[in-house]
């Protein structure tokens, strides 16, 4: 019996090392070394579960971009409703002042100009976002200098030309409010009043045209202090858009004053050296019986006004002479036709004699612009700045003087 229980516990541990070994026993094998390869259906399915996914990233990407764009636009959208309501309130009041001759009011006015550190470009809709682009438009170009020009022009029309200093309501000769509005305008953007554009005028062709001796004045003044000169063909340097032929019909500042009857306005013209023999574009306005060979003076206009027979002398193009015959020649009624009349003589015979013997002063100051040339008393011509002491000064003096008539008036009223 004990050696049948050997033998016994021989053959378990015999089975038992056999079955470790995977040999009989019925089990499988273990299986190898580290995770079985994918196969190619299984590959498929996780490329088709990663383009899922990023489509889906990208489409909420793009969800959160155009909500960005969309939120920025509104801002931008609501800043520009806000800065042109701003805009409107500022010229409003810009037009009140230059309308009463409030100089001070006018000064602190430029002083909150809305225009001084803005000038949209394409991104002020949301349309380029790009920093670059940005910064451009801000610096001046492109779009934002043409809305600066925009709103200076308007200034200009509803201000400049509008409010002249014989238009004030107290008669007074000076308004220092346009004198401010000029100077800031001539600092900001000088060109909307020296530049001729879209083929028209200048603001110095419509200042000689209505006489605004003053403006022409102002402008001159700039442009010297500032060098901007170039030969004119007068006596020296006289700075370009003093001398300049418009696109209209070629005419020059000097041709306007004569067709306006402006002999203030001519006054300041010659007395910054333009020349008097200067002629217009032959291609634009010349006589008939010269063809193309050259242009016309400005005494040669004022005679061919007098005689009225300028369809029959004259070949023109624009609408230069039409204004003319209708506002000038043909409107006013016999007395402002005869005073044009008049003033045409008076401007032939001033230019006949700065032909022959040269630009000097009229005696007596007569015809002397505001603005322009000094007296001959000297000193010097007077800025925007000295009109507004100037007339500051009168003013003060002007209610003083009312202020002490008020009082007189109200003491004898008893005694009466």
């Amino acid at each position: 019996p004990s050696g049948g229980k050997v033998n016994n516990n021989n053959n378990k541990n015999n089975s038992n090392d056999n079955s470790s070994n995977g040999v009989g026993g019925g089990t499988d094998p273990p299986p190898p070394d580290g995770p079985s390869p994918p196969s190619a259906a299984d590959e498929e399915a996780e490329l088709a579960r990663q383009r899922k996914a990023a489509k889906k990233r990208d489409k909420k990407a793009r969800q959160r971009e155009a909500k960005r764009r969309e939120a920025e636009a509104k801002a931008a959208a609501a800043a520009e409703r806000k800065r042109e309501k701003a805009i409107t309130s500022w010229r409003s009041r810009v037009v009140a002042a230059c309308r009463g001759g409030d100089g001070r009011g006018m000064e602190r006015l430029v002083g909150e100009s809305p225009y001084r550190n803005y000038c949209p470009g394409d991104s002020a809709n949301g349309a380029n976002d790009d920093e670059n682009n940005n910064s451009s438009n801000n610096n001046g170009g492109g779009d934002g200098e043409a809305y600066l020009r925009d709103q200076l022009d308007w200034l200009v029309g509803s201000c400049v030309q509008k409010y002249p200093p014989s238009g004030l309501p107290d008669g007074d000769g000076d308004n220092p409010a346009r004198a401010a509005l000029v100077s800031y305008i001539l600092s900001v953007c000088p060109g909307v009043l020296t530049e001729c554009r879209d083929g028209g005028r200048s603001g110095v062709h419509s200042a000689a045209y209505g006489n605004d001796a003053e403006l022409v004045g102002w402008v001159a003044d700039f442009l010297n202090d500032n060098n901007d000169n170039d030969a004119g063909g007068g006596d020296g340097d006289v700075p370009s858009p003093l001398a300049d032929t418009c696109g209209d019909a070629g005419w020059t500042p000097l041709h306007y004053a004569v067709a306006g009857g402006s002999g203030s306005a001519l006054e300041a013209l010659l007395g910054r050296g333009c020349d008097p023999r200067a002629r217009t574009d032959p291609e634009l306005t010349r006589f008939r019986s010269r063809g193309y060979g050259s242009g016309v003076t400005p005494r040669e206009l004022a005679v061919v006004l007098q005689s009225g027979a300028i369809d029959e002398d004259l070949v023109s193009h624009g609408s230069a002479v039409d204004e003319v015959v209708e506002g000038r020649i043909g409107g006013g009624g016999e007395r402002g036709r005869s005073a044009y009349r008049s003033s045409l003589r008076s401007i032939e015979a001033r230019l006949r004699h700065v032909e022959e013997h040269g630009y000097s002063a009229p005696a007596g100051g007569k015809g002397e612009p505001r603005g322009g040339e000094a007296p001959s008393g000297g000193g010097g011509s007077r800025t925007p700045a000295d009109q507004q002491a100037t007339s500051a000064g009168n003013n003060k003096k002007a209610k003083k003087k009312k202020k002490k008539k008020d009082q007189q008036q109200q003491q004898q009223q008893p005694a009466s």
